[in-house]
């Protein structure tokens, strides 16, 4: 080869340029050379199938948000037993938990249903985990790895978010911020009342962001679904209640219904879901507006910080709760079936994916 053809690189194939991943614990950047890498930042080997399948099933970076005993934990372990009871409504359903935490939670997922057991509240060493979960071959949207963290709602309330905590928040264009109507009820498995109404509970969300230097402007488009949680226990509309209970996912005859006789979830079938979907996120906008501090949501999130909302509600109980002897609150029933528990996941995927054709 000539000089100058040496010189320019004439003839030789140009090496491409390595990707970059975000780190799925410190969220930092990370350039790909090989199959094995460990983030520089936080000394953490990444996953091999994060990796590998990184451009197939990109990450999705969902923060849990919510006062003391709002039900975050109860979500989180809901969700994860849908998911493991996924291939009675998905038909090709394919998950992977890709860290070892994960891998331990779902172990403990199944042992804590075989016993009845509530989940313990989030405590300081739990929010630093991201659990990890790679889910394939969703009717009507593309691959994606979820990517959970939960805040403590004694920290939320009091916006000291962990400082560990802000890059994650900073790559999460859409947080999950739950809450809880019922105020002091036994019967949904609260012993007191937080006494914060939803818009102070909306404005320590957006405060404690802001303090840790994170936008609201319309550059960001932040989305906020509002996750209400023991909706089974609120004096709802007699179609939302009707759309609570009436769960396709666990019930075959409906979801034979939404599916025109099929009995998994289809394309189209996601489609008319999430038609319904948006009916109930209005349909419960409508509601709140009549409870204590819905009025005040709606204007901070509307109006003054231009925050999108979405609306959805979840049983992660549905059987309710009884006390022990022993003073702590137990499931009355077996805990396998919490109701309408995907819809958040719903609301994030199709506000962060492109459906599939």
């Amino acid at each position: 080869m000539s000089f100058f053809a040496k010189l320019f690189g004439f003839g030789e194939p140009q090496p491409l340029p390595r990707p970059s991943i975000p780190c799925p614990y410190c969220i930092s950047e990370v350039t790909v050379f090989t199959d094995a890498v460990t983030c520089p930042n936080c000394r953490l080997p990444l996953p091999p199938r994060y990796l590998k399948k990184y451009h197939d099933a990109p990450a999705l970076f969902l923060p849990m948000m919510g006062p003391p005993n709002a039900g975050k934990s109860n979500f989180l372990t809901a969700l994860t037993v849908a998911v493991v009871s996924g291939h009675q409504f998905w038909n090709e359903l394919d998950s992977y938990a890709l860290t070892d935490d994960t891998d331990s939670f779902l172990t403990e997922v199944k042992q804590r249903v075989g016993e009845g057991d509530l989940p313990a509240r989030t405590v300081k060493s739990a929010e630093k985990i991201a659990y990890t979960l790679q889910v394939l071959h969703l009717p009507r949207w593309q691959d994606r790895t979820w990517i959970l963290r939960d805040v403590a709602g004694e920290d939320f309330i009091k916006r000291k978010i962990d400082d560990a905590q802000v890059p994650f928040l900073i790559h999460s264009s859409t947080a999950f911020l739950f809450f809880d109507f019922n105020g002091k009820d036994p019967g949904a498995g609260n012993q007191a009342d937080c006494g914060r109404g939803i818009d102070q509970v909306f404005k320590a969300f957006v405060m404690g962001l802001e303090e840790k230097g994170i936008s609201f402007d319309r550059q960001h488009n932040r989305k906020v679904v509002i996750v209400l949680t023991k909706a089974d226990r609120l004096d709802l509309p007699a179609p939302l209640a009707r759309y609570l209970q009436e769960d396709e996912h666990w019930d075959e005859g409906q979801r034979r219904i939404l599916t025109n006789g099929y009995s998994y979830f289809t394309r189209e079938s996601m489609v008319r879901y999430m038609d319904n979907l948006r009916s109930v996120s209005t349909q419960l906008r409508e509601w709140i507006k009549t409870k204590p501090g819905g009025k005040g949501l709606l204007n901070a999130a509307d109006i003054t910080h231009k925050i999108e909302l979405h609306f959805c509600m979840i049983s992660a109980i549905p059987c309710g709760v009884e006390e022990g002897e022993d003073g702590k609150f137990k499931p009355k029933g077996k805990w396998q079936e919490p109701l309408r528990v995907l819809d958040p996941l719903y609301w994030a995927l199709e506000l962060n994916s492109e459906p599939t054709t």
